[in-house]
């Protein structure tokens, strides 16, 4: 038997779902086509116009958002819901709660919310006397203050008496009528304190004023009354009470304190120190006493 009696080459049957895709693929392509042709019936500036619109319209929206945000700060600023009630001042010591105030430009029943703490800080630390001052809002009515003043050590009797803190930083000139109990340093005109030595005599200046504010010093603070300076022979302490005054020369302040106490004690056992007029200690090993002219 012949084979092609047996075997029939039939075609290959077609799914009909194949069918079907095609023609749902053709379909949404002559959809998309029909879209574009719409398209591109639609003027270019028609388009242009309509984003513009959807522009306009949220900037229209956004200032009126911004608008009211700034009419309701501004009805905040007048509210006496802020009104400034409890005011607290800490720190200070010459400055009084009125000059503190005035400083910083505090007024009764100011809204907190229109004050600007920085440039209240930068009024407060314009005074002679305020090293460094903080201010902290606390709503809804309440304002803290704390200062840090500049402490007077000594004096400085240089074209007039100046107020000097601890690192011996001119404060303020003494005005008429101010009371100070302090030690005057002397000795070093405006010219002379603004060269190097003279500098460094205002530091080692300060340095016995510190030392000589404990408790363990030869003479107390309170009884000192000047520390003069010359060229050839440096400080000089200058008591107030009847005593003899003491050159410490310059540098090495606490070794010649040290031998300064230990001389006073000395002195006084033998019983001769009110015969004494001056103790030399600008060799700090060794010290010279000078006896008063009988």
């Amino acid at each position: 038997m012949a084979l092609d009696g047996v075997l029939k080459i039939r075609p290959w049957p077609v799914k009909a779902g194949r069918a079907q895709g095609n023609k749902t693929s053709s379909a949404r392509t002559a959809k998309k086509a029909g879209a574009d042709s719409r398209s591109r019936l639609i003027p270019g500036w028609w388009r242009a116009l309509k984003s513009a619109g959807f522009c306009l319209v949220g900037l229209i929206a956004l200032s009126a958002v911004s608008l009211g945000l700034v009419v309701s700060y501004q009805a905040l600023l007048v509210s006496p819901f802020f009104a400034l009630e409890d005011l607290s001042i800490s720190g200070q010591e010459r400055l009084s709660r009125q000059d503190i105030q005035r400083l910083a430009g505090i007024g009764p029943g100011m809204n907190i919310l229109k004050m600007n703490p920085k440039e209240m800080i930068q009024k407060l630390e314009s005074s002679p006397w305020v090293e460094k001052a903080q201010i902290r809002r606390v709503l809804p009515d309440e304002l803290r203050i704390h200062i840090q003043e500049r402490r007077p050590w000594a004096l400085l009797n240089s074209d007039g008496l100046w107020y000097l803190d601890r690192l011996g930083r001119p404060i303020k000139r003494i005005e008429a009528g101010e009371e100070f109990n302090l030690p005057v340093i002397s000795g070093l005109d405006p010219q002379a304190a603004q060269t190097p030595q003279g500098r460094q005599d205002l530091v080692e200046a300060m340095e016995i004023v510190a030392k000589l504010s404990r408790s363990d010093t030869p003479l107390i603070l309170d009884q000192v009354s000047e520390i003069r300076f010359s060229l050839g022979n440096g400080a000089t302490v200058l008591p107030l009470s009847p005593g003899p005054r003491v050159v410490l020369g310059r540098g090495r302040v606490s070794l010649k304190l040290e031998h300064w106490r230990k001389v006073l004690a000395d002195l006084r056992a033998k019983g001769i120190l009110s015969q004494v007029e001056y103790i030399d200690l600008r060799l700090g090993d060794k010290a010279f006493v000078g006896l008063k002219a009988r």
